[in-house]
């Protein structure tokens, strides 16, 4: 059975840290986080979990992403970031990857929440996410969302993952005020 190094890149994520380690519980065969000098409780509550713990200053979120990568000692990443947190039911399916992984990687579908409501249409929803891959066919590319992979045959299956997050860009807080009342945003 193929082994998993969950890594997550941090600065300041008290406040969902938590619940992204809970979720690893049984599914990550190592987890390393690698933390930007936060100045809050983060540190503290990785200590809880059986993290290795790496602080590391920020070069960017490809970098930084990259550089835990490097870090990892199996080849297949599972790779989140601090305020996601694995459903039950893709628990149970990377669970059955882990008896059988069969392709270089695997889309999951993350869900947004905004505001206590969770997002479930619009370009949000199904937001397609490659976090579970084999770490030496690709790497994090210019964009912190594409993955550049290397020359692979294989196909790519697709899960489910939940997602909290406080979405804080400009332009999508627009484009949700005006999804949501077209006559609200000028």
């Amino acid at each position: 059975m193929p082994k998993i190094s969950a890594v997550i890149i941090t600065f300041n994520e008290e406040l969902f840290i938590d619940k992204c380690l809970a979720s690893l519980d049984g599914i990550a065969d190592e987890i390393v986080v690698v933390d930007s000098f936060s100045t809050d409780t983060t540190e503290a509550i990785c200590k809880k979990y059986n993290v290795r713990f790496i602080k590391h200053e920020f070069e960017g979120y490809r970098d930084q992403k990259n550089f835990a990568m490097k870090l990892a000692t199996f080849k297949n990443i599972l790779s989140l970031d601090a305020d996601e947190a694995l459903s039950d039911r893709l628990r149970e399916s990377i669970i059955g990857i882990k008896d059988k992984w069969e392709y270089d990687g695997y889309l999951f579908n993350r869900r947004s929440n905004y505001c206590g409501n969770w997002i479930n249409h619009s370009e949000w929803y199904p937001d397609r996410q490659l976090r579970l891959f084999y770490a030496d066919h690709g790497k994090w590319g210019k964009l912190n969302r594409p993955w550049q992979m290397g020359k692979t045959q294989s196909a790519r299956k697709v899960f489910n993952v939940k997602r909290c997050n406080n979405w804080q860009t400009e332009g999508r807080l627009a484009a949700l005020a005006f999804f949501i009342n077209p006559g609200s945003y000028q």
